[in-house]
Formats: C-alpha cells, structure tokens, sequence
C-alpha cells in the first residue's frame, strides 16, 4: 500500500476524486430537478437547467486537467480531456457539448 501515500501520485488522487465529486453533485442536482419539475408547464426551465447544471460540470473539469497539466504534463491533460468530454457525453442528458452555440443562438435572437 506504499503507492497510496507516495508524494508524485498525490495530484492525480487529488483530480480523480474531483472528477468523481463533480459529476455526483451533477447528477444529484439533476435527480432533484426531475423530482421538483415534472409537470409540462416547467418544461423549459428543465431544459435550461439541464443546460447550466451540464455546462458547470463540463467547465469544473478544467480545474482538474490543469492540475495534471502542471504536475505530469500535456499527455496527460490531452488524456484527462478526452476522459472528461466522453463522461460528459455520457451524462449530460441531452444538453449541448458545446455552450457557445447557446449564446449564438441568444445574440442573433433564433433561440426558440
């Protein structure tokens, strides 16, 4: 059990176990969306929360790659990266991967 308490290893516990934190706090505040909003009338609100909640799990993940980017480099950025995105697409429910079309859709006013 000597690689559980080594000090080069300490930063990558440190970022899975914020993974980890991140999207259960994601999927409880979704759980608890579905449970409060179930009737037709708060559909659109859902959906825009779904889109917050998605886009704050997606951005928190960053604090996690830039730890691994500092300590171990950019292979293993580019490879917490990619593990990020595909929970993301994962466990998104639907929301879009991209939240830049959102606000296009917002400034040129085409959102429905």
């Amino acid at each position: 059990m000597d690689f559980l308490n080594d000090e080069g290893l300490r930063p990558l516990y440190l970022c899975i176990v914020y993974t980890v934190f991140v999207f259960g706090v994601a999927e409880l505040s979704w759980r608890i969306l579905d449970l409060l909003l179930k009737n037709e009338e708060t559909i659109m609100f859902k959906y825009k929360f779904n889109e917050f909640i998605s886009t704050i799990s997606t951005c928190a993940c960053h604090f996690s790659e830039a730890v691994l980017f500092k300590n171990y480099g950019y292979i293993a950025m580019f490879i917490a990266i990619i593990i990020d995105m595909t929970v993301c697409r994962n466990l998104n429910r639907g929301a879009a991967e991209n939240p830049m079309l959102l606000l296009e859709e917002a400034l040129y006013k085409t959102m429905r």
